[in-house]
């Protein structure tokens, strides 16, 4: 039997556009668009050339606004939903990470030597005023 050999695509498949949270935004983002375009000035675009031909353009623009508006919430509700069960609060995961990370990290040992140490021969520094230039306290 001959051993099958998997495809691999060109481009790498992006598999998060297909996810329910994700099919959410894209719902609710074609609704906010239709809505956009109910509210341009008339004749602006074909959605207006559209609403203009039928009956009466004005109860079809007031139907047409509450059913896309019903839409836009029902995808707003469906992504709420999608994102809850993920499980996931990222706030949470972060701060619980970054207290992790600071747990795993060794403890930083400090040394009797400061930054300053190496400032001792500069008249500026807070040492020379302290010790004086022989490195000792004057009387």
């Amino acid at each position: 039997m001959a051993t099958v050999k998997p495809i691999k695509p060109k481009k790498p498949v992006d598999y998060v556009g297909h996810e329910p949270v994700m099919l959410g935004v894209s719902k609710a983002k074609a609704m906010a668009w239709v809505l956009e375009q109910l509210g341009a000035p008339d004749g602006c675009n074909n959605l207006q050339h559209a609403l203009a031909d039928a009956g009466d353009p004005k109860e079809t623009h007031e139907w047409l606004h509450s059913v896309v508006g019903e839409a836009l919430r029902a995808a707003l509700d469906d992504i709420e939903t999608e994102y809850r069960k993920l499980g996931t609060n990222l706030l949470q995961k972060e701060a619980t990470q970054a207290g992790v990370e600071r747990l795993l990290r060794p403890p930083t040992t400090r040394s009797r030597r400061t930054v300053c140490d190496g400032d001792r021969g500069d008249p500026g520094s807070f040492y020379w005023r302290l010790l004086g230039p022989e490195g000792h306290r004057a009387p």
